[in-house]
C-alpha cells in the first residue's frame, strides 16, 4: 500500500473530482502551489497511477484522469482511509509470514501467526501454498508438520539474502533511520521489529565506525541494505544456522579487510554469546559490501536547475503521451535535451534567428504532426518563452533524432536487476516468463553492472531494490515476485500498449494514382545522372589548416575543389560565408559542421568532406561551442532545379537524422561513404 504525501492526496482528489479536467493555472490557485511543484508531484504519482490501470493526460491545457470509473472509485476510497487503521494487504502480509518463516529456523505454528498478523488460520493456510511455489524458485522449501507446525529449510545465503530483498521492498528508509537513532517506536512497522533493537543498533555502530567511513555508500537504501544483511548474519549466526558451503571469495581485498575489522570490534555480548565468526560468514558479508556499493548513479545529469529538469520531463511525457511513442526510455537523450533547454531558460542563451535554416526546415517538413505536437506542449509547459520558428525546430531535431535513431520495438522487453547478481535475477526471469508471457525479451544483470547497460533498450524495468538516482522509471518487486508484483507488472502493460501500441505514422503526401506518363523514366535517367555525378565527386580530402579563422578555412576548402564544379571562387566564399553569418552551421555533439550554399559560381551539385588537421572551435545549432574536425560541404547552383535541392536536402537531413549515419560522416572513409551513399540513392530510385 502506498502511502501519498497531504500535497498528493489533494491533486489526486482533485482531480477525481474534475471530471473534465482542470488547468494548471486553477490547480494552482486551489492548491496554492507553484507549477513547478504540480510537474513534479505528477512525476511522482505517474508510475501508480499507470500501475493502477490509469492516465495522466494533458487535452486542450486541462489535466484529465483517464482510466476505468472502478479504477478511480478505487483510488478514492484508497485516499480517503488513508488515515484508518493500519491493514496489511495481502502481498505485505505474505512477505511478513516468508520473513518470520526465513528468520528463524525452529518449527512455528500456524495459529502463532495468525494470531500475530490478526488474521485466520486458514488464511495463513493460503498464504503458503502461495509462499512456497515462489520461494522454491531460491531451492527453499516450506515444510509443514502436522502438530509441529511450519518452517523453511534450503541454502543459508540464499535465505538471507530473500529475507534482506523482502525487508528493502517493506521498510521505508526515513522511517528506519529515525526508528534506529532515536529508537521512536511510533514509525516502525512489523518488517522493522524482526530484528532485535539491540542488535540493529550495535551492528549500525560498529558500521559507522569500521566500514562507512572506509567504503563510498552512494545512498542510504545502500546503508539500510548492509545494516539488515550484517545483522541477519549475525543472527542466524548466533541461532547455529552459519553458512556451511563455500562461498567464492571476492578479489577486492579492501572488502574483507573492514569486515574482519567490523567482526574484531563487534561486541557480542549485547545480542548473545560471543562466538568465533567463520572465514564462510565474512566473505559472504564482504561481497555483500561490494555489490551494496556498486553506484547507479553513472546516467548523473550535468543540469544545475532541477525545476528545469521536472519541466523537460513533464514536456517529455507530454509529447511521449500525444505523439503516442515512447521518448522517456532513453537517459542520453533526455540529458542532452534537458541542457540545451536548461542553457535557454536559465542562461538567457541567444536563440537562432528567425529565419528559414534549409537544414532545420526539412527536419519540421517531413515530421509534420511530431513538430505540432511539440510545439503546443511547450507552450504548456513553458508558457513564458517564446521560442523562434528555428529555434521550435533544432527542439524537433532532437525529438526526431531519438525517433529515427531505434526501431520501435514490437516485441516487449524487461530488465531485471537484482543486488546479488545472477541465481536471483535469472529466478525472478523464469517466473516472470511463466506469469507474463507477453514480454517476449528479458534481460538479467546485477546492480554492479549498470554502467555497462543502455536502458533505452528496455519497455520496463523491475528491480529488488531501490535505485537512487536511476534514470528511468522502474518498478521495485520482492525477489518472491508474489501476485501483487505480477499484477503490478499486467496492469503497467496494459497501459503501455494502451498508450503507445498504435503509433500514428507522420503524413505521407499522396500523389496522383491515375495512369503512369512515360515521363517518369526521364526523371528516373535525371536523378541515376545526379545521383551517379555525386557520388563519383564524393570524397574526404584532408587538408591542413594552419589560421586559425572561419574566413581562411573556408577559402582553403574552396580552392580544394575540382574546377569543373566551380566557376567563380570569390563568388561562392562569399555565399558561404554569408550563410555563416546568418546562424551556426556546427551540428550539436559532433565534430561536424555542414557549409553549404546555392549561387552562382556553382556549374553542378558538389558534395564532399573535408577534414582538418587542426580542429576548429565554432558554435553549433544549439549555440554551444564544438571542436569541428571535418566538413560536409553542399554547394549547388543559384538556379537549382526542384531535383537538385531535395537531393542535396536528403543528404543532409541523413547526417543530423540518425546518429549511426552522423557517426559515419565524423569517422568514415571516402569507400564507406561512398558505399552508404549509393545505397540511399538507389533506395529514393526504387520510390
Amino acid at each position: 500500500m502506498i502511502l501519498f504525501s497531504t500535497r498528493q492526496k489533494q491533486i489526486l482528489l482533485t482531480l477525481l473530482s474534475e471530471t473534465n479536467g482542470i488547468s494548471l493555472t486553477e490547480m494552482e490557485k486551489q492548491l496554492h502551489v507553484s507549477r513547478r511543484t504540480l510537474y513534479r508531484e505528477f512525476s511522482n504519482i505517474r508510475l501508480f497511477l499507470e500501475q493502477n490501470d490509469l492516465i495522466l493526460t494533458s487535452q486542450n491545457g486541462n489535466y484529465i484522469l483517464e482510466g476505468k470509473n472502478s479504477s478511480k472509485q478505487k483510488l478514492k476510497v484508497s485516499l480517503n482511509g488513508q488515515n484508518s487503521a493500519y491493514d496489511m494487504p495481502t502481498s505485505q502480509r505474505q512477505n511478513a509470514v516468508a520473513a518470520s518463516l526465513l528468520l528463524n529456523s525452529e518449527n512455528t505454528k500456524i495459529s502463532s501467526i495468525a494470531y500475530n498478523l490478526d488474521v485466520s488460520e486458514g488464511t495463513i493456510q493460503h498464504d503458503l501454498l502461495t509462499l512456497s511455489d515462489s520461494l522454491a524458485e531460491y531451492n527453499l522449501t516450506v515444510e509443514k508438520k502436522k502438530g509441529v507446525g511450519v518452517q523453511i529449510t534450503g541454502d543459508e545465503l540464499k535465505r538471507r539474502q530473500v529475507l534482506c530483498g523482502i525487508l528493502l521492498t517493506e521498510i521505508n528508509e526515513y522511517s528506519f533511520l529515525r526508528y534506529l537513532n532515536e529508537r521512536d517506536d511510533s514509525v516502525a512497522n512489523f518488517f522493522m521489529t524482526l530484528l532485535p533493537y539491540e542488535l540493529l543498533s550495535e551492528v549500525s555502530r560498529q558500521l559507522a565506525h569500521h566500514i562507512f567511513p572506509q567504503i563510498n555508500f552512494y545512498s542510504d537504501r545502500q546503508i539500510i541494505s548492509t545494516v539488515l544483511m550484517f545483522a541477519i548474519a549475525i543472527f542466524r549466526f548466533d541461532n547455529n544456522a552459519a553458512i556451511t558451503r563455500s562461498v567464492t571469495k571476492t578479489k577486492e581485498l579492501e572488502y574483507l579487510a573492514v569486515t574482519y575489522k567490523f567482526f574484531a570490534n563487534f561486541h557480542w555480548e549485547k545480542v548473545g554469546n560471543e562466538k568465533q565468526i567463520t572465514k564462510e560468514e565474512v566473505i559472504s558479508l564482504a561481497q555483500h559490501i561490494q555489490n551494496a556499493t556498486a553506484n547507479v548513479n553513472s546516467f548523473d545529469f550535468d543540469v544545475n536547475d532541477f525545476s528545469v529538469m521536472v519541466q523537460v520531463r513533464e514536456l517529455v511525457e507530454l509529447v511521449s503521451t500525444t505523439y503516442g511513442w515512447d521518448f522517456r526510455r532513453n537517459p542520453d537523450f533526455f540529458k542532452r535535451l534537458s541542457k540545451h533547454i536548461e542553457n535557454l531558460i536559465k542562461n538567457d542563451q541567444q536563440q537562432l534567428p528567425n529565419v528559414q535554416i534549409d537544414t532545420l526546415q526539412r527536419v519540421s517538413d517531413k515530421y509534420t504532426r511530431l513538430f505540432a505536437t511539440i510545439r503546443s506542449k511547450w507552450k504548456e509547459v513553458f508558457p513564458g518563452k517564446e521560442l523562434t520558428q528555428p529555434e521550435l525546430q533544432l527542439l524537433l531535431l532532437y525529438f526526431a533524432n531519438e525517433y529515427t535513431n531505434r526501431t520501435y520495438q514490437r516485441e516487449l522487453r524487461a530488465l531485471v536487476i537484482c543486488e546479488n547478481g545472477f541465481s536471483t535475477s535469472q529466478i525472478l526471469k523464469s517466473r516472470l516468463i511463466r506469469e507474463v508471457p507477453e514480454i517476449q525479451k528479458i534481460d538479467t544483470t546485477k546492480v554492479s553492472d549498470l554502467s555497462q547497460i543502455e536502458p533505452k533498450n528496455y519497455d520496463i524495468i523491475l528491480s529488488t531494490i531501490d535505485l537512487p538516482g536511476f534514470p528511468r522509471d522502474y518498478q521495485v518487486v520482492s525477489p518472491l515476485l508474489l501476485e501483487n508484483d505480477v499484477n503490478k507488472v499486467r496492469n503497467w502493460l496494459q497501459t503501455y500498449q494502451k498508450k503507445y501500441s498504435a503509433i500514428q505514422e507522420e503524413p505521407v503526401p499522396t500523389g496522383n494514382k491515375s495512369l503512369i506518363s512515360p515521363k517518369v523514366l526521364l526523371q528516373k535517367e535525371s536523378e541515376i545522372h545526379l545521383y551517379n555525378q555525386i557520388v563519383q565527386a564524393f570524397r574526404v580530402k584532408q587538408i591542413t589548416n594552419n589560421e586559425e579563422s572561419l574566413e581562411s578555412i573556408t577559402s582553403q576548402i574552396i580552392t580544394e575543389i575540382p574546377t569543373g564544379f566551380i566557376s567563380d571562387t570569390k563568388d561562392v566564399i562569399a555565399g558561404l560565408l554569408q550563410r555563416i553569418q546568418l546562424a551556426p552551421i556546427g551540428i550539436p555533439d559532433t565534430n561536424l559542421a555542414i557549409l553549404h550554399t546555392s549561387t552562382a559560381g556553382v556549374k553542378k551539385p558538389f558534395c564532399s568532406i573535408f577534414e582538418l588537421k587542426k580542429p576548429f572551435t565554432m558554435k553549433a545549432m544549439d549555440q554551444e561551442k564544438i571542436s569541428v574536425k571535418r566538413m560536409v560541404v553542399l554547394l549547388a547552383p543559384y538556379d537549382l532545379d526542384e531535383l537538385t535541392e531535395s537531393t542535396l536536402g536528403m543528404i543532409s537531413s541523413l547526417i543530423i537524422m540518425n546518429d549511426d549515419n552522423t557517426a559515419l560522416f565524423e569517422h568514415g572513409k571516402t569507400s564507406k561513404l561512398r558505399s552508404f551513399l549509393t545505397e540511399k540513392f538507389l533506395e529514393a530510385i526504387r520510390k
